[in-house]
């Protein structure tokens, strides 16, 4: 896989954008904020933040030549499309259990009022994770749709 700030780079470039078009675009003061992705030098990894990939999937898709399509930009996410139907298919399976750690009882009640908290508390942020991940998936396949627009 290519460093995410070579692609970017190259994708800023096809859709003809400056580098302070896009700074702008993205919602940074100043183009210097947005320039660390692109510079190999600082940027070295090889995917971008799903929440700046969403961003570059509004401002790109569809410009250049060829077109830009949202796959492509989404690829800087470092999520494939196997990855991205199987989380989808999780989150959305109505009987998927959600599987929580396996915590030993004890003999004192106390310690197994805690324990039952803690496992009841751990159910409600795993459920809420689920939420906030089929929702996430939803919108990106929902953008993804509409050719990133």
């Amino acid at each position: 896989m290519e460093q995410a700030a070579i692609v970017l780079k190259r994708l800023r470039e096809r859709a003809g954008l400056s580098m302070e078009k896009m700074a702008n675009a993205l919602g940074y003061k100043k183009p210097s904020g947005y320039q660390y992705y692109e510079s190999v030098d600082k940027f070295k990894k090889e995917t971008l933040p799903l929440d700046m990939v969403e961003g570059l999937i509004k401002i790109l898709a569809g410009k250049g030549d060829p077109p830009i399509t949202a796959r492509e930009v989404f690829e800087l996410s470092g999520i494939s499309q196997d990855r991205l139907l199987e989380l989808y298919i999780l989150t959305n399976a109505p009987d998927a259990p959600i599987e929580t750690p396996n915590i030993p009882s004890s003999s004192n009640d106390h310690i197994d009022r805690a324990v039952n908290r803690l496992k009841d508390d751990i159910d409600a942020q795993l459920a809420s994770l689920r939420q906030d991940l089929r929702e996430m998936i939803s919108e990106v396949l929902r953008r993804a749709a509409k050719g990133g627009k």
